[in-house]
């Protein structure tokens, strides 16, 4: 008894298409069955069709169709919804290419994904910029009122609240500091090649 009948049927389909045979193996196998389901479903394929197909090219068949349901796939070749990785994203790369007026293509969307990378990045270092200023008013603050302590006893309350302060900036500014050079490095080095995809720098900010 075959246990992958949808699979054999989309695979045997003059017309069929990354899409049918995703949708199948997702019905079929489960879309966290692992490798498991899928290799079984690669051994009856071979079995009953003349198709030769790994289990790394169904698990990417599987993932793209789970990503992509059937309302949100666009008439696009399926390698670019493959390449977008979410529906989300896509959205994004349609909408910045209709603005532009630029094909979607693959350059277009890794050219999107390293923008978007390099503004995340940007993120984090603004973040510790920002909590190492946060840290540096607190420790200031310390000073003063540890000053002020020894001028006037019986402030340690003061004292030890303004120490708490500073304990917490600095546990805020700690998780930020590895890569930190390596995020500026990348910010600094340019992304975009000279095409009409350099346009995309300042699109993403009005289409965002």
């Amino acid at each position: 008894m075959q246990k992958f009948p949808g699979v054999l049927d989309a695979i045997r389909e003059a017309d069929q298409t990354n899409w049918e045979l995703g949708d199948a193996l997702l019905a079929e196998c489960g879309p966290h069955d692992g490798e498991r389901g899928l290799k079984e479903a690669a051994k009856e394929l071979a079995e009953h069709s003349s198709a030769e197909l790994s289990v790394p090219k169904l698990a990417r068949l599987r993932r793209v169709a789970e990503a992509f349901p059937p309302n949100r796939r666009y008439p696009l070749p399926w390698k670019l919804h493959e390449a977008a990785r979410s529906p989300r994203f896509l959205d994004l790369v349609v909408r910045l290419a209709r603005r532009t007026g630029q094909p979607v293509t693959k350059r277009l969307i890794e050219a999107i994904r390293q923008e978007q990378h390099k503004r995340d990045e940007a993120r984090k270092v603004w973040a510790y910029v920002a909590a190492r200023r946060a840290l540096a008013a607190a420790e200031s603050e310390e000073r003063e009122i540890r000053q002020l302590a020894r001028q006037e006893p019986g402030n340690e309350r003061a004292v030890e609240a303004a120490a708490e302060r500073v304990q917490q900036a600095r546990a805020n500014v700690l998780p930020l500091v590895p890569r930190l050079r390596k995020i500026a490095e990348e910010i600094l080095t340019p992304v975009l090649p000279a095409t009409p995809t350099s346009s995309v720098r300042h699109h993403l900010q009005v289409v965002e």
